[in-house]
């Protein structure tokens, strides 16, 4: 069974430097090709959770933002994005936590650092481009009163 003392064991096995925030919470980061990657680690009742944040809620050019994020849920594997409630995007992980290995734990860790880096730029990217109008809003039967 996966303990907290596992996870540190782990972190201290990969010479992944971290901070004990609470109880089965830890916080960690990385040097990104891009910009710094703040990540934390949450040990669940049954699952290990990788979370990092990944940009502020986009101001302009929603609609073609959360556009790429699905997409790219679909195309990546061992991670996804999400949305919180004030728009904030976040690069997030779940494994199970019953057998997890250190192999297991450190391809969770990496593969959200990983596409942290592989993706930040493109959506950035997107976020500074001119404002695209919602061609299909009008159309498509899905506008909000």
């Amino acid at each position: 069974m996966v303990t907290e003392q596992t996870i540190e064991q782990y972190l201290q096995d990969l010479s992944i430097s971290y901070e004990r925030l609470e109880e089965r919470l830890w916080r960690t980061g990385f040097r990104g090709d891009v910009k710094d990657i703040d990540m934390q680690i949450r040990l669940a009742d049954s699952v290990l959770i990788v979370i990092s944040p990944f940009v502020n809620a986009p101001r302009k050019n929603r609609t073609s933002i959360y556009r790429r994020l699905l997409e790219l849920n679909m195309d990546v594997l061992l991670a996804k994005f999400g949305i919180d409630a004030e728009g904030d995007v976040y690069l997030m992980t779940e494994v199970p936590a019953e057998n997890l290995g250190v192999e297991q734990f450190e391809q969770a860790v990496m593969s959200v650092a990983s596409l942290h880096d592989q993706y930040y730029g493109q959506i950035v990217a997107l976020m500074y481009s001119p404002v695209e109008e919602d061609e299909e809003s009008e159309s498509d039967g899905l506008e909000t009163a």
